[in-house]
């Protein structure tokens, strides 16, 4: 609420910031690591990631204690990281031996757990516990897009339904050694940059053209099993005790799981004209509704339904069942706002951007970001609202 010329939050509102591990981390191969989809796809042609390479960055593998304290010093409260799946499970596959099983060990039992890289679980485990003696809440990412390039190889990665119960099993094993000081958990950031980025505009690894725009990408496919994954995910962390490992609050305190997606709102060109709102409904329905509906609703947005057909992947029950409720809170990242319209004349192209059927465009007033996202504080409030 508004306090004389300036703005007070509420006393639980929590100031933090937040990274994902191949953008930060570096030590690519240090203490174990594996390859994961970016290393590859970094070095595949100098245009992928600008020349650059995760080798590196920011070095935070080797430079974690002075990060945090460089952190505490902003006087950051929280702290959003995520978990490089390859730093965990260099292979991307968990191996639950089967001599446990005779011992009466749940097959599912993080505790034996082999192909786990212990030198990662330490890493992880430094860093969560200096971030909590500086008074930082970490909140876990258990993935933003750093596939293990072993599982694109063995299966194809997110194309694939294998992944799912692969990232239940990797997700278990963060559980297992985190979960007990952890409150927070996010299981996937931004399904809709992974399936559109990396399944269909090229831009993001692995690096595939979608079916549509000539290439081999299934982009809904892909944001299905991500969904799927979500959801199983979030199965393990409930039913097999891990939400109760938390034990830094109260008793009756719980560990909380969720989601992030992405959501740029989409005001109507005209705001007078029903086409332009439904081509601004249905923008946001193809980009925030399609990664949320299913999680509130248990299907996507009819306008989806209606529009791609059999090309969008259907849930069974026990799969609605699993999805519906499956967030204690959803994470919305939000970047840009655009104007939306009934396109006046047919696509020339294909894929998901000529799916929609919407024209978009901005005002010449709004500001542009380095990255060349219109600047428009006033979609962060409509999206919210919508």
């Amino acid at each position: 609420h508004s306090h004389g010329r300036g703005v007070v939050f509420p006393p639980n509102f929590v100031w933090g910031s937040a990274t994902s591990a191949y953008q930060i981390e570096g030590g690519s191969t240090a203490g174990g690591r594996g390859p994961s989809i970016w290393d590859t796809w970094c070095v595949q042609s100098s245009e992928n990631c600008n020349g650059d390479t995760g080798d590196v960055s920011d070095d935070h593998y080797h430079l974690w204690r002075e990060d945090v304290e460089l952190m505490a010093k902003l006087g950051l409260k929280a702290y959003r990281f995520s978990i490089s799946w390859s730093r965990i499970l260099p292979s991307g596959t968990a191996d639950y031996a089967s001599d446990d099983i005779e011992d009466g060990v749940e097959e599912n039992s993080g505790a034996r757990v082999k192909g786990v890289n212990e030198a990662g679980v330490e890493f992880y485990n430094d860093l969560i516990d200096a971030l909590l003696e500086n008074d930082i809440e970490p909140f876990i990412t258990l993935y933003h897009w750093d596939l293990p390039q072993a599982l694109e190889d063995k299966y194809g990665g997110w194309a694939n339904k294998s992944v799912v119960e692969d990232f239940a099993d990797y997700s278990r094993i963060c559980f297992d050694k985190f979960g007990d000081r952890v409150k927070y958990w996010i299981t996937i950031n931004e399904g809709w940059t992974t399936a559109i980025h990396g399944y269909e505009e090229g831009s993001n690894a692995p690096g595939f053209k979608g079916e549509d725009v000539g290439g081999s990408g299934k982009p809904y496919l892909v944001g299905h099993h991500l969904l799927l994954a979500h959801a199983r995910a979030v199965e393990v962390f409930r039913s097999e005790g891990y939400a109760n490992m938390y034990q830094r609050g109260r008793k009756d305190e719980r560990g909380l799981i969720g989601i992030s997606n992405s959501g740029d709102h989409r005001f109507p060109l005209d705001p007078n004209s029903e086409d332009d709102q439904d081509a601004a409904t249905r923008s946001m329905e193809f980009q925030l509704g399609w990664m949320t509906d299913p999680i509130y609703l248990g299907d996507y947005p009819s306008s989806m339904r209606k529009i791609l057909g059999t090309r969008l992947p259907n849930f069974t029950q026990d799969e609605k069942k699993k999805l519906v409720g499956s967030a204690d809170f959803i994470g919305l990242n939000h970047y840009s706002s655009a104007l939306a319209s009934k396109p006046s004349k047919p696509a020339t192209y294909g894929g998901y951007w000529a799916d929609q059927l919407v024209t978009l465009s901005g005002k010449d007033s709004w500001k542009k970001t380095e990255m060349g996202w219109y600047v428009v504080p006033d979609g962060a409030r409509e999206i919210l609202l919508w």
